[in-house]
């Protein structure tokens, strides 16, 4: 009897013990890091009437390719094409705006880079540069039925 009261005393010393650490955190799930999809700008739910901006992407083990559109109240539009990669959740775009032939024949292609960080499985944060200017860019996963 005295021996299972020893061990009982000694147990509730010894989980006191361990409880008086710093407990152990649990690890926090890394971010998906899948970029395949639809995007669209996180323009926080509002409509911005005669203005596009879509992307589908294509990940092959941290490579992206990718097409979408683009399209200016008033402005010019035309195609994107999309190449990068993705590591660590950081993600690296190069964009390239190839404006509708037919309708802007003197208008050449430009290029952008964009620099985001995956913040969710649906959302990437980051910056937009292009003609010299970067402006942040925050980038949503769409789905079928959303409105951009």
């Amino acid at each position: 009897m005295k021996s299972i009261f020893a061990l009982l005393l000694s147990s509730a010393i010894l989980g006191t013990a361990c409880s008086a650490s710093e407990p152990i955190q649990p690890a926090r799930p890394a971010v998906d890091q899948d970029v395949q999809g639809s995007w669209g700008p996180n323009n926080t739910g509002a409509v911005v009437p005669g203005n596009s901006f879509l992307l589908s992407l294509v990940d092959s083990t941290g490579t992206i390719t990718g097409s979408g559109s683009f399209a200016g109240e008033a402005g010019p539009f035309g195609a994107l094409a999309v190449t990068g990669a993705i590591s660590s959740g950081s993600v690296d775009l190069r964009i390239v705006y190839v404006y509708e032939p037919h309708v802007f024949p003197q208008l050449q292609p430009d290029t952008a880079e964009f620099v985001g960080r995956l913040t969710s499985k649906d959302q990437i944060d980051g910056s937009l540069t292009r003609r010299g200017v970067t402006s942040p860019l925050g980038l949503v996963r769409l789905r079928v039925g959303d409105v951009h």
